[in-house]
């Protein structure tokens, strides 16, 4: 059934062409209340009547044509109409539902309601459908008639920014978005609406030019269900119920006081999938006032609901599954005694929609975190190992669960910090594994490694240790230090491949001792501190924090490295590493003003193909794009750097940055991208340990577009596969 409403008196002759046109009936505007204990919310709500000036658009898309359904979804959207209409007295209010719910609608009723919004009011935008990954900052709202095909999710789609950047044409002060949908391209029941669809692990970044807050139902890699025994569909429910006073004994509620109370209310329900709803923007802004409804003990209620014997539970958990039938969602192995390499590497996106305390049996461990219903990874051992470790590294807190030949599961958490571990005897036979991802993270990219060597047995080993004694002399710092710069001299290198280094951001690179080559205690926080090293020789910079983890850099002037950031009091191990042969002299310095750093003299010569243009940017730079070229690869395994919220890190990069890129100021949108003949890959590591990658965004080619901060930048193009080098174009531009 499709449905366009409005409640503005003016638009009621275009609802009722819209209502003949597609043959369907209007909506009834009651509706029947959740099933089982939960309160109806389409009573008048007790609060102030704010709305003169406000406008609404309702989406909401319960039958698709060809995507799974969303039950509930009208339901939900009738009590937010109502509610925005009724209680809120926001006079012009439209609904569109279903086949109404097109890309091309929603653009329209978007322009509608911008030119209709009241200067100083809010305009409101409710959807509640299937989300899907657009782009590496962006995600898609999906319009009624899109196909199962990531193509045409696209092609059918709404990208978030461009609604946004249409909604905020108006005279309204302020903009509030509520997406009861998910970027991460499944169904409520964890299916990918796409079955081609990969898994895209985005960081939503939408650009805001006015006081914008969005409320979403999941996190990037999550995805959006009902509630438990009811087919409503949770967020949009709980929101409204927030909106209502349950999310606050205050009588105002902000959006952080409503996205707080939906966050509650959904962690931790027994048998469910985790669901983390998220927010953007200002999330001070006072959404409404005067609210007064008591919550009515809806956590429990849910709770209660989830572990009724009459509440269904569909979704497919490891242990129902088939061996045979089940494939992996990432690598799959196939060893013999005496693989090569050892390791053997696997990577992916830790986390699901499955509690892992719900595997059986278990022979061993304690399974904890959430799981995919499928497994990341399959091993297929030809023959008994007499001993084989299975190890996960990630900067997200991570379990590991192992299904034997057998049936069995085997699992372990935090055995290496946050990292776990299982090793033994493993017999012949077909094993899945399963990563596990506890709590919330940003970065759930994990590292996978198969040997048949015990962790303190196999290369590499981190350096150093909390009371480790340096090779030469320190420096105890406090901010306000003189002289700035301060400074130590050294010899660089050792017997150590810095790039070994696990738990490590990029840019760890060289030859280093496994003694710090100085001690730094900084006595005071230091919002800005530069720690660089100038040699004649190609050096690299590695600096374990009093936590225990480790940042590096190589070759931010010249072959010179350099870190620049945030540190906080404590006692740091310096490592400076050598890509050369020998032992070669270098100056350690410390500064707390930039043009206190010293210039690093006559650089050493690049690497072969190692650097090509520089480029200095600001915004509205000309000729736009930039344009640079040279010839990708290197010696470099981008893999080795880990994971990056816009994608894979792979291929084979220089060991020397092929551009330098200079931002002036901070770009809210910026693309670079690389064509070539051959495969390729691209790598940016930014300002403060950030790291990008990207491969195969467009074809065999990469991109990586969206907001980037002001700061210095190194741009590496890699080769994928067993191809001959070749040349490449890089293109940065403003232009979308």
């Amino acid at each position: 059934m499709a449905s366009l409403r409005s409640r503005h008196p003016f638009s009621l002759l275009a609802a009722l062409a819209a209502a003949l046109l597609f043959q369907t009936p209007t909506l009834a505007s009651a509706q029947a209340p959740p099933p089982g204990p939960y309160p109806a919310l389409s009573a008048p709500a007790q609060v102030e009547r704010s709305g003169a000036r406000d406008a609404a658009i309702i989406v909401a898309l319960q039958d698709y044509v060809f995507l799974p359904d969303v039950p509930g979804a009208i339901d939900n959207a009738n009590d937010w109409e109502r509610f925005l209409s009724d209680d809120l007295g926001v006079p012009r209010v439209h609904t569109l539902t279903d086949r109404q719910a097109t890309r091309e609608q929603l653009l329209r009723f978007a322009e509608q309601a911008a030119s209709e919004v009241g200067e100083g009011g809010t305009l409101w935008f409710v959807f509640i459908g299937h989300g899907a990954p657009g782009s590496a900052t962006d995600g898609l709202l999906v319009g009624v008639d899109a196909q199962q095909d990531p193509d045409s999710l696209k092609a059918r789609g709404l990208a978030q920014q461009a609604l946004l950047d249409v909604l905020n044409n108006g005279k309204q002060a302020n903009t509030v978005m509520v997406v009861d949908a998910c970027f991460s391209g499944r169904a409520s029941n964890g299916d990918p609406l796409a079955p081609t669809q990969p898994v895209i692990p985005i960081n939503v970044q939408p650009t805001l030019s006015k006081s914008t807050v969005i409320l979403s139902a999941a996190e990037a890699t999550e995805f959006a269900g009902a509630l438990p025994g009811a087919e409503r569909p949770a967020f949009s429910y709980l929101l409204l119920g927030a909106l209502r006073g349950w999310a606050s004994s205050e009588e105002q509620v902000s959006a952080r006081d409503a996205w707080s109370f939906t966050r509650r209310a959904l962690r931790g329900i027994p048998g469910r999938f985790q669901q983390t709803p998220s927010i953007f923007g200002n999330d001070e802004l006072v959404l409404v006032r005067g609210a007064s409804e008591s919550n009515p003990g809806i956590e429990q209620i849910m709770r209660t609901a989830a572990s009724s014997p009459s509440t269904p539970h569909s979704d497919p958990t490891p242990a129902q599954a088939n061996p045979a039938e089940n494939s992996a969602r990432y690598q799959s192995f196939a060893l013999s005694p005496g693989f090569v390499p050892d390791p053997a590497i696997g990577r992916g996106l830790a986390g699901g929609a499955v509690n892992a305390a719900s595997l059986g049996p278990v022979a061993g461990g304690e399974c904890i975190g959430m799981v995919d219903a499928r497994p990341d990874h399959t091993v297929k051992l030809s023959t008994d190992f007499g001993y084989l470790r299975f190890g996960i590294t990630s900067a997200a807190d991570t379990s590991l669960a192992i299904r034997r030949p057998d049936g069995s599961f085997l699992c372990d958490d935090d055995t290496h910090g946050l990292n776990p571990e299982i090793a033994g005897r493993m017999p012949a036979g077909d094993y899945q594994i399963f990563i596990g991802a506890i709590g919330q993270a940003d970065d759930r990219t994990y590292r996978l490694e198969l040997s048949e060597r015990p962790v303190n047995a196999a290369p590499p080993q981190n350096p150093g240790s909390s009371a480790a004694q340096a090779n030469f002399p320190g420096l105890t710092l406090s901010p306000g230090f003189t002289p700035d710069p301060s400074s130590a001299s050294g010899l660089a290198g050792g017997t150590i491949d810095a790039s070994s280094i696990t738990g490590a951001t990029a840019g760890c690179a060289g030859k280093i001792s496994n003694r710090p080559d100085h001690i730094l205690t900084l006595g005071g926080h230091f919002s800005t501190l530069y720690l660089g090293v100038n040699s004649q020789a190609d050096t690299s910079l590695i600096i374990r924090r009093p936590d225990g983890s480790f940042v590096c850099n190589d070759d931010t002037h010249g072959l010179n490295p350099r870190i620049s950031g945030t540190f906080g009091p404590g006692t740091y191990q310096i490592y400076v590493g050598s890509l050369a042969s020998g032992n070669p002299s270098y100056d350690l310095y410390a500064s707390e003003l930039s043009y206190g750093v010293p210039s690093p003299g006559a650089a050493p010569t690049p690497t072969p193909g190692g650097s090509y243009q520089r480029f200095s940017l600001s915004p509205g730079f000309s000729p736009d794009p930039a344009v640079g070229s040279g010839t990708a690869g290197g010696s470099r395994d981008a893999s080795s750097l880990g994971g990056s919220p816009t994608g894979p890190c792979a291929g084979n990069i220089d060991t020397s940055p092929d551009h330098r890129v200079t931002l002036q100021s901070s770009f809210s949108y910026l693309k670079f991208s690389a064509s070539s003949p051959i495969d390729t890959s691209l790598v940016i590591l930014g300002p403060g340990g950030s790291r990008y990658c990207n491969d195969d965004s467009d074809g065999l080619d990469p991109a990586i577009e969206g907001a980037f901060p002001a700061g210095e930048y190194e741009v590496y193009i890699g080769k994928v596969g067993t191809s001959d080098s070749a040349s490449y174009t890089l293109e940065i531009t403003e232009l979308r």
